[in-house]
């Protein structure tokens, strides 16, 4: 899995759809078809540097909506697939299964 840099034109769409988001956006890995947006937290060395977010509606396999990585490397390691939200998660947004 590979990280495609975001250009200057996803940055500022990323940014004016999402507002609320305090780290500008890095770039994005797809995964199991979805574009999942990365972000570069740049807090240095043992720190997090990256952090992926899950699609609206989805959360990543091992439950979360983040995944956080020191390198780019240790971060798409450990990105291995998305599931479906549901009233189990915390996710509200319109898009969740709510069986």
């Amino acid at each position: 899995m590979r990280i495609v840099k975001a250009t200057n034109q996803e940055k500022l769409d990323f940014a004016k759809a999402n507002p609320r988001e305090i780290s500008p956006l890095f770039g994005f890995v797809m995964v199991d078809g979805h574009r999942v947006a990365v972000e570069y937290l740049g807090e240095g060395k043992d720190e997090p540097n990256y952090e992926a977010l899950a699609p609206d509606g989805y959360h990543f396999d091992c439950g979360t909506h983040t995944i956080l990585g020191t390198t780019q490397r240790d971060l798409t390691d450990q990105i291995f697939g998305l599931e479906k939200c549901n009233k189990s998660c915390n996710w509200t947004g319109e898009e969740a299964d709510n069986e």
